[in-house]
């Protein structure tokens, strides 16, 4: 998000229309600059319009308690948190108006009015309008303060809470913090910016680093329970482990030996059946041999017979 430029009328102390514009000389090559005036000339009212403008609400409204009344020139009384007591006395309307760059690249309007019945100085105050449109062709996105204010959280990347702690610091809270102590100024910091979170993930990352330190020991403990092996005792384990690779190569040799021994029974018992086979097959041949032979006999005088 970038501010572009801040305008408004009749916001506070500011009474003639004006107009701060950032993309221009000589703010716009100002890297770093202060609003100075004195005391009434309109300094808080510029980040009031700004934040009227983006959020409808202003740091100064915050101020005070929710329930506080404030006289109006209408002569009813207001909210001292209502956003229409920036309203300057004796105007009749005001307004403020924020051109800005969003998340998206896109530069958008965003605008705040106030008014009063009739356009009167004595009229009744009437109900704030906001609007935000697209800078580009004019086109009015949002309407309604709720819808403006969803849209500008969008596009700022902020919510007001967020704004307000990260942009602008109201003075109030500067003030505290300057005078606080040590330990106060750490809590005024945590509420300005918001950082609570990250002490609570302080005090987690320490309560685990505890937990990882106990184990840690813990371990450390365990792995004290194991002494080493003198010279001796450690040249007897070599010596059993050589022993050891020495019988399980003996074993291995054997196992081979009677695996080939295995193989050969194998081969001697096949041979043994195909013989058997042959055998009765043989048998079977000299049987069928002895019953032809009348007929063999009648073949051989047949032939002799035959010249």
């Amino acid at each position: 998000m970038r501010i572009l430029s801040i305008s408004g009328q009749n916001i506070a102390s500011l009474a003639a229309p004006f107009r701060i514009d950032f993309t221009t000389a000589p703010l716009a090559g100002a890297g770093l600059f202060a609003i100075t005036g004195e005391t009434g000339a309109g300094k808080s009212s510029i980040l009031d319009a700004m934040c009227l403008a983006l959020y409808g609400d202003a740091p100064r409204l915050s101020a005070g308690a929710r329930g506080d009344k404030v006289p109006d020139a209408a002569g009813e009384e207001i909210s001292a948190a209502d956003s229409r007591a920036i309203l300057r006395r004796g105007a009749a309307t005001g307004w403020a108006e924020v051109r800005f760059t969003g998340r998206d690249g896109a530069d958008y309007i965003a605008r705040w009015q106030a008014r009063r019945a009739r356009d009167r100085v004595e009229g009744k105050l009437q109900s704030v309008a906001r609007s935000l449109a697209r800078a580009a062709d004019g086109q009015v996105l949002a309407a309604q303060t709720q819808a403006v204010s969803e849209q500008v959280a969008a596009l700022t990347g902020l919510s007001y809470e967020e704004f307000r702690r990260t942009v602008l610091l109201a003075q109030g809270d500067f003030d505290a913090f300057l005078r606080a102590d040590t330990g106060e100024r750490a809590a005024l910091l945590e509420k300005v910016t918001g950082t609570g979170l990250y002490r609570a993930v302080s005090i987690r990352v320490y309560e685990r680093t505890e937990a990882a330190r106990a184990a840690h020991a813990q371990l450390l403990a365990r792995a004290a329970e194991h002494r080493l092996l003198d010279d001796a005792a450690r040249a007897a384990l070599t010596e059993e482990i050589a022993a050891k690779t020495a019988a399980t190569e003996a074993a291995a040799a054997e196992r081979a030996g009677l695996t080939e021994a295995l193989a050969r029974h194998r081969r001697h018992a096949e041979a043994q059946a195909q013989l058997q086979t042959a055998a009765a097959a043989l048998a079977g041949a000299e049987t069928r041999q002895a019953e032809a032979g009348p007929a063999r006999a009648q073949l051989e005088r047949l032939e002799r017979a035959a010249p």
